[in-house]
């Protein structure tokens, strides 16, 4: 992942934390908290767990590697897919955070012109939409490069009972009782 794009993910988390600090459905004025004219979507779409899930599908493929067997075929395909999708994501991660600067110049503004705020925050919706979407769509391309049998242990490996660094307790155990 590189230095700009862990970057650019800072500011849009920190962003979205900020305003979500002040609390659901309310914006800054000068000073002064007041209720926004609709809800604003909840921050755990916008956190930094959320977009590197997405953003780094490719890589946990690419992490497993040796777990999903992949040939160096596979790698290499998948690891140019990888740059791919980080850049179409980065392209709409930089044009949410421009949407997000021009949203909160607007907002500043006295007096504040909140058509035009509210504007810029669904301009900048839309981009954080459109990079999810985009991020999906590279992630079913490179799963679409795995195995029927690849696809199945990718199942496996992403179930939270029996990914990575999770053990099944003996049956009639008290950790077994407590998973199921």
């Amino acid at each position: 992942m590189s230095k700009r794009w862990l970057i650019l993910v800072a500011i849009v988390a920190f962003a979205a934390t900020a305003a979500d600090a002040q609390g659901p459905g309310k914006i800054r004025h000068g000073g002064a908290v007041r209720e926004s004219a609709r809800q604003r979507p909840p921050a755990a779409a916008t956190t930094p767990a959320v977009m590197a899930e997405h953003a780094n599908g490719i890589r946990q493929l690419l992490t497993w590697r040796d777990s999903l067997g992949l040939s160096a075929e596979q790698i290499s395909q998948l690891e140019v897919m990888q740059q791919q999708a980080r850049e179409a994501h980065s392209q709409h991660m930089a044009a949410a955070l421009k949407a997000h600067h021009e949203a909160e110049a607007l907002r500043q503004r006295q007096p504040a012109d909140r058509a035009a705020y509210e504007g810029k925050l669904r301009e900048m919706a839309q981009h954080e939409a459109a990079a999810k979407r985009e991020d999906d769509r590279w992630i079913a391309r490179a799963q679409a490069h795995l195995t029927p049998a690849q696809r199945s242990r990718l199942r496996t490996l992403q179930s939270p009972a029996t990914g990575p660094g999770k053990h099944n307790p003996p049956a009639g155990s008290p950790e077994h009782l407590h998973s199921h």
